[in-house]
């Protein structure tokens, strides 16, 4: 067969077949280890600047301080995440402001003795912001968190709270004028001694821990009611429209118990307890 010079021709065979010198071996190696490696650098950077991206992204910190009278007025509101509330050795009221998102805004202002304190946020979510607030003794302070969980430690004065569906959490307090409102997050106390505590919750259960020598009034519709502890000369009325209310004192504790059932009078039971003198 004749085969014109200079011309390109495709050879079709019944197999194939690659003849290689060690030269052209250790190229073609050398040129799958460059192209492995150029693959996972293509893979990893992108992820590696993500990862940093994200890391700076994650958490933000500020600190505030204010100066107020006594009986000044403080009020907190977190439409995007938790608020912590404590007292201040200070006698200054100390404000942290954690972000977790660039959407977060804090609005805070002083006139006077009034403090105002507002975190909200284009996105939604729980945990996009925190505040860590330190207040002095005998303040009157308003807190309201939509999302976010409510805690209060150590204070007197005038307490207010109010959530939607997170819980609320207030212990070691004493000489307080507490009021706790929520739609169904649940409400736990203790420590808490020679206050006034009024506490509302429709769905959420209540939780009583050594609360003593205090007035209190629990409602809940369809929550559960719990009580321990010695409850000392105090008194403390307690209803649950739906739920289950559980009463547990020391047996030596003097106390004067009266129940009432809307369904019978066969649900309740109530043990042989001493009367106060």
């Amino acid at each position: 067969m004749f085969l014109p010079e200079n011309e390109e021709y495709t050879v079709f065979l019944p197999f194939r077949f690659r003849i290689d010198s060690k030269a052209a071996k250790q190229r073609r190696e050398m040129n799958m280890v460059n192209h492995l490696s150029w693959g996972r650098l293509v893979f990893v950077f992108p992820v590696f600047f993500s990862a940093l991206l994200v890391v700076a992204q994650e958490r933000h910190e500020k600190k505030e301080t204010y100066t107020v009278g006594p009986r000044a007025i403080l009020t907190v509101v977190n439409d995007c995440g938790p608020i912590t509330v404590r007292a201040s050795r200070t006698g200054k009221v100390l404000v942290t402001m954690v972000w977790h998102a660039l959407s977060v805004e804090f609005i805070n202002e002083q006139h006077g003795d009034r403090l105002d304190l507002r975190a909200k946020s284009d996105s939604s979510g729980a945990n996009l912001a925190e505040y860590t607030v330190l207040v002095p003794t005998a303040e009157m302070v308003t807190i309201r968190s939509p999302q976010g969980n409510v805690f209060v430690q150590g204070v007197s004065g005038d307490v207010a709270l109010e959530t939607s569906s997170s819980p609320i959490t207030i212990s070691d307090v004493a000489d307080a004028h507490i009021k706790a409102r929520s739609l169904s997050g649940s409400i736990k106390i203790s420590e808490v001694h020679q206050s006034h505590v009024d506490l509302y919750s429709v769905k959420g259960d209540i939780q009583l821990h050594n609360v003593g020598s205090s007035w209190l009034e629990g409602h809940s519709s369809t929550g559960k009611i719990t009580y321990d502890g010695d409850p000392g000369m105090g008194e403390y009325k307690l209803f649950s429209q739906f739920g289950d209310l559980e009463v547990s004192i020391p047996s030596a504790a003097k106390a004067d118990i009266k129940a009432r059932s809307f369904k019978s009078d066969q649900d309740i039971h109530v043990p042989e307890m001493s009367h106060p003198n």
